[in-house]
């Protein structure tokens, strides 16, 4: 039973996706998987993981069935696996060797330029040779994992403007040393979606010993 759910490593990918669909399964102490008893079958993150598990530790995710994320990449991402095989033989009085195979389509979405996609889908990733069809599936989503990252990251880069920071620092430090006027101070210059991650980056600064007073932030 437990070759028709997802391995660990996909699991934990999964959840930092933000799959969120009821399972039928999950994984414990040392990746060890176990399933839900019937009355408890219709249990998600919000409810079993996050009160139970993963309050205490978070990379213990819930286990769903191989389709089950192939219908969720479907739905959440537009994008379109499909799990196949096909039968070889080098000589007709030889067994039908069975190799199977995956393809990757995304779907066309109002924003994206139409003449990228051939009837409405885009080939993302052909893959053929494997020798299980469990082989076949977990390469097709990690592949599509590995994909929706990829395309989260470039969206976010897109997104991000550059900020000027102006920083004035106190007149003593921490150790309560007086700042001299040269060093008062300082400008740089930061990548982020709005100002207030520009300030969420400025928290995380650290000037030696001295300590920020004023901010100014002006988008370029």
């Amino acid at each position: 039973m437990k070759e028709q759910f997802v391995t660990y490593e996909i699991a934990l990918k999964l959840k930092e996706l933000g799959f969120m669909d009821p399972c039928a399964g999950y994984f414990t102490l040392k990746n060890e998987f176990n399933t839900f008893d019937e009355s408890n079958f219709e249990l998600n993150y919000n409810s079993f993981s996050d009160q139970y598990i993963n309050n205490v530790h978070d990379e213990f995710p819930t286990a769903p069935l191989w389709q089950q994320v192939i219908n969720w990449i479907e739905k959440s991402h537009n994008l379109f696996v499909d799990v196949n095989f096909s039968k070889l033989k080098e000589n007709d009085d030889e067994e039908d060797i069975v190799i199977w195979e995956f393809k990757i389509n995304e779907k066309w979405t109002i924003g994206k330029e139409w003449y990228d996609y051939s009837y409405g889908f885009k080939p993302i990733k052909f893959r053929s040779g494997y020798t299980s069809k469990h082989e076949a599936f977990e390469q097709a989503i990690l592949e599509s994992i590995n994909f929706i990252k990829d395309r989260k990251t470039i969206l976010s880069d897109v997104n991000k403007s550059k900020y000027s920071v102006d920083i004035e620092f106190d007149a003593y430090d921490r150790n309560g040393n007086e700042v001299i006027d040269d060093e008062l101070y300082t400008n740089i210059i930061l990548e982020g979606k709005d100002e207030k991650s520009i300030h969420h980056q400025i928290d995380k600064l650290e000037f030696g010993d001295k300590i920020i007073g004023y901010v100014e932030v002006y988008q370029l």
